[in-house]
This record gives structure tokens, C-alpha cells and sequence, in this order.
């Protein structure tokens, strides 16, 4: 008599799919619409190519996979021993006689902006024949059921990671690198200018915004020039009404409809880092033509505000994730609050370079008052990024980050006027400065760094601020970006000599020097 077959060996057979057919119900997007199986085939499966369709695949089948991307693929008895993670750094080609140099390799890495739509690498930029650095491709934008890369926008942002070697520790190779760059992508922006058919607004507007990144972070910034980048981006928006928003005509196809608001989306996004930008240059005493014209229009600023949020979904693809979605709503607010934060920043910077008159007061009060309504209206983000609660950690963290920034700026309109960084410090100050030094232990628990620029620039203010050694040190400890390191390095130096004390006026100076 003949053994039974086991019931684990039943449950196996019933499990195991089945060989002849090789389809699948979780194949390509265009079998998906229609409910049919597909075979899987990459990069066209079999059905598609049958009918002459267009084979429209997921992200998550043209991306790695997670386990992919993990540090080490595989469990750990499988890995090769001498298994290394792969180098982040641009490939450094060299002639013969030179050796490699390990300052030459430069963290990809833009500090503080989400521009995740970017893909993968394209045709290399060469400086002198010497240095070969890789390019970053035009944004994802989605057709009518697929992904692919538009080539209009192929200098969207022309290679982050040379216009922020400035970022990083200056060697006579970044520096050289970084300025050739910022040439080329200077005189191509000028070109386009020059054209009046030339209408691909997304690409001028992202070179307004690296070579405004790059000219603000390199030593000896001059400032008419800032002002002068400011002022002819803000004309160009102008010019073509970019800033303006509209929804009162119908689409004449779907596709071209999601097409061009996937595109606006993501010219609203970088209008919005023009404005940071912007915002920053105030701090040194830079006049921000952008956000004065949001001052004057605040309708378009909060149209601009909301087209930008889309600008990642509606660039992602067919299968936007709904964790994405759901961090996205929880971000609002924060993100919000830090808008609004950037337009004060600019107030006060101009607050602080009118001489002191009978009129002053009054500025001083109003723009107290802001701070105060602030507060009030979001309360919300106080008390989360305060609390305990870890369900939530990157709500927390922007929250924490956002609050963080905002006790910063109570510090910069007290010492906008007449009184010194570091002088003897009012009940308010203190408790300010205790309140900036709790929530930046939110965000930065355990020694850990965190690279936005606002928030570096709240570590900053603090830093400056501050005479106690062992909140000094800490501050210097998670202040990250190179050039604010230098600074306060300065400016520590500098109070040592005066008493621990140190005017505005002397620390825009150092920074300009840096």
C-alpha cells in the first residue's frame, strides 16, 4: 500500500504556481486596466507587444527593490566578506602622473531641499579635460500611463552636487569645479533669456535657483549681485505670469492636462525655494524682491503654496504610495508654518537696517505681534514636537524643526536693534533660548545631525547667543554646514576679545568673509 501523501506536501503542491503559464495577476499597468494576466516581461511584457501597446510599468518594478537598496543584500552567512557599500562620491579621473586625491570625493549631497524627482545619472560635465563629475537627469513626469523622462528639462537642476560643493570643506579642486559649473550654467541661463521663444520656464527658474544657492553660499558673497538675482527672477515671473493661477479652462485631453499640471506642480515647488532662498540672502542683508511681491500679492503666494504640494505625487507615477500621502497631510502644517516664518525673517531683516527712529518702535511692536499670532495659530506643532510620542517620527521631527526655527527668530528681532548677541540677557531671552535648546533635542537626540538649513541657522542663532560652554558645545556639535561652522568659529573668537558680546552688523560681516 502506498504512502499518503503528507499534509504539508498538500499545502505545498496547492501553493506552488504554476510553471506552464508564467502570468501573473501583478504584472504591468496596461494588463492591469484590463484585468488580464501578464507574463512579467520586461521591458515589455508579452501581451503588449502582441497588440503594439505601450507596456507601462510600476515603479516598483523600474526601481530596486528595497531588500536591493538595503546595506548588504541577502542574509548575513551569504554576504562576501569583503561586501562594502557602494560610494556615493563622483568617480575622480585623474592622469597618470597625479595621485587620487580623498578630499576630491564629494558627498552627493544637497543639504535641506526634497528634490527626490530627480532620476538617474546622464551625460558627465568635464572640467579641463581633468575631472569628470555625473549629471542629473530631467525630473519624472508621468504621461498617460507610464513614466518617462522629458528632455526639455534636462538642465532642470544641473548637477546639485557641484553647486553645493561649497557645502563641503573648500579644496582648490571643489572650488574650481563648482565655479566652472556655475559658469556654464550662467552663461546657458543667459542664453535662454535672450530667446523670447524660449518658454521652458521649469529649467530657467531652477538655474535662478542654483546659481542663487551658489552665489550666497561662496565666500565673499557679494550682495548687489543677490539683489540684482532676486530682483530679474522676480521680473521673469512677472513677464510670464508664473505666479498666477488659474483653473477656469477645461483640458482639452487628459493627457496633456496631467502633463501640464504635473509641470506647474513642480514650478510651483521650486518658486518656493526661490523664496527660501530669498529669505536666507535677507539674513545678510539682502533685499528679497520675491517675497516683497508675495507681500504685495498674498493670494498668489498661497496659490503658488498649494500647487507646490502636488508636485510630488503628481510627479511620482501611476502608483503614488499611500504612506506617502498620509505623510504628506501631516506635513502641511509644519511646512506652513515655516513659510510663513521665511516671509518674518524677511521683515525683521529689513527691521534691522533701518537707524533707529520714533517709527521703529512701532515696527518693533507689529512685528512682535506677528510672532505672537504665530504662536497662536500654530499651537498644534508646539505641542506635538514637544511631546513624547514616537507613532509619528517624521511629523515630530518637522514639527520639533519648525519650532525650533521660530524661538530662533524671537532671539534675531530682540537683537535686531540696539542690543549685542551675548549681552546680559532679559527673562524673555532666557527663556527663549531654553525653549530653542529643548526642541532642538527633539530633533537631534543621541549626538545625531540634522542638515536643514533653517534649522542649522536656529543652532546658529543660538550658538551666537549663548555663553554657557557647555550649550556652546553642544551647539557647535550638530551645526553641520561648513561655512556657519567657520563662522562661529569667528565669532566665538571675536566675543572672547568683547567682553562675550557681539553686534548683528559683525556677524553678517563674518559671514560674508567666510
Amino acid at each position: 500500500m502506498s504512502e499518503s501523501p503528507t499534509i504539508s506536501e498538500n499545502v505545498g503542491s496547492k501553493r506552488k504556481r504554476s510553471s506552464t503559464s508564467g502570468r501573473s495577476k501583478y504584472g504591468c499597468l496596461t494588463c492591469r486596466t484590463k484585468k488580464v494576466k501578464c507574463d512579467e516581461q520586461l521591458p515589455s511584457c508579452g501581451r503588449c507587444d502582441r497588440l503594439k501597446l505601450i507596456c507601462q510599468q510600476p515603479c516598483s518594478r523600474i526601481l530596486p527593490s528595497v531588500r536591493e537598496r538595503r546595506r548588504g543584500a541577502g542574509p548575513l552567512k551569504s554576504r562576501d566578506p569583503d561586501w562594502a557599500p557602494q560610494s556615493l562620491s563622483p568617480a575622480v579621473h585623474r592622469s597618470g602622473k597625479q595621485t587620487q586625491d580623498p578630499e576630491a570625493l564629494i558627498d552627493h549631497y544637497l543639504s535641506g531641499f526634497d528634490h527626490g524627482l530627480a532620476a538617474a545619472a546622464s551625460p558627465s560635465f568635464s572640467v579641463q579635460n581633468s575631472v569628470t563629475i555625473p549629471q542629473v537627469q530631467a525630473p519624472v513626469t508621468e504621461t498617460e500611463g507610464g513614466l518617462m523622462l522629458d528632455p526639455a528639462v534636462e538642465w532642470l537642476l544641473p548637477d546639485p552636487q557641484t553647486v553645493s560643493l561649497h557645502d563641503m570643506p573648500p579644496t582648490n579642486l571643489s572650488r574650481e569645479i563648482g565655479h566652472k559649473h556655475y559658469e556654464q550654467g550662467t552663461e546657458q541661463l543667459m542664453q535662454a533669456l535672450q530667446h523670447e521663444n524660449f518658454v521652458e520656464h521649469l529649467a530657467v527658474l531652477a538655474s535662478f535657483f542654483c546659481i542663487h544657492m551658489y552665489m550666497l553660499r561662496s565666500s565673499g558673497a557679494i550682495l548687489s549681485k543677490l539683489d540684482r538675482l532676486s530682483l530679474t527672477a522676480t521680473e521673469y515671473l512677472n513677464k510670464y505670469q508664473l505666479t498666477i493661477y488659474t483653473h477656469e479652462q477645461s483640458p482639452s485631453t487628459g493627457q496633456d492636462w496631467t502633463k501640464n499640471r504635473a509641470e506647474r506642480s513642480l514650478i510651483a515647488r521650486v518658486i518656493m525655494w526661490l523664496l527660501k532662498m530669498d529669505a536666507q540672502a535677507s539674513f545678510l542683508g539682502c533685499k528679497p524682491s520675491l517675497v516683497e511681491h508675495f507681500e504685495v500679492h498674498p493670494e498668489q503666494l498661497s496659490a503658488v503654496q498649494a500647487e507646490s504640494r502636488l508636485a510630488l505625487q503628481l510627479n511620482w507615477g501611476a502608483e503614488y504610495p499611500i504612506s506617502q500621502s498620509i505623510r504628506d497631510i501631516e506635513s502641511c502644517l509644519p511646512v506652513d508654518m515655516m513659510t510663513d516664518m521665511l516671509l518674518l525673517c524677511c521683515k525683521i531683516s529689513k527691521f534691522s537696517q533701518i537707524p533707529l527712529n520714533p517709527d521703529t518702535s512701532a515696527m518693533l511692536r507689529s512685528l512682535q505681534n506677528e510672532l505672537a499670532a504665530l504662536e497662536t495659530r500654530y499651537g498644534t506643532v508646539f505641542y506635538y514636537g514637544s511631546s513624547d510620542m514616537t507613532l509619528q517620527p517624521a511629523m515630530k521631527l518637522n514639527c520639533a524643526n519648525s519650532a525650533t526655527t521660530f524661538y530662533a527668530l524671537q532671539i534675531y528681532l530682540i537683537r535686531s536693534g540696539a542690543s549685542l548677541f551675548g549681552s546680559d540677557s532679559s527673562p524673555e531671552i532666557k527663556a527663549t533660548l531654553s525653549q530653542l535648546l529643548l526642541f532642538a533635542m527633539h530633533v537631534c537626540p543621541a549626538g545625531s545631525q540634522q542638515p536643514v538649513y533653517e534649522f542649522q541657522w536656529a543652532l546658529f542663532i543660538a550658538a551666537i547667543e549663548t555663553n554657557d560652554m557647555i550649550h556652546q558645545e553642544w551647539l557647535q556639535g550638530r551645526i553641520s554646514d561648513h561655512r556657519l561652522c567657520e563662522a562661529l568659529q569667528r565669532i566665538s573668537s571675536f566675543k572672547r576679545d568683547n567682553q562675550g558680546t557681539i553686534s548683528l552688523s559683525k556677524v553678517r560681516e563674518i559671514i560674508q568673509a567666510v
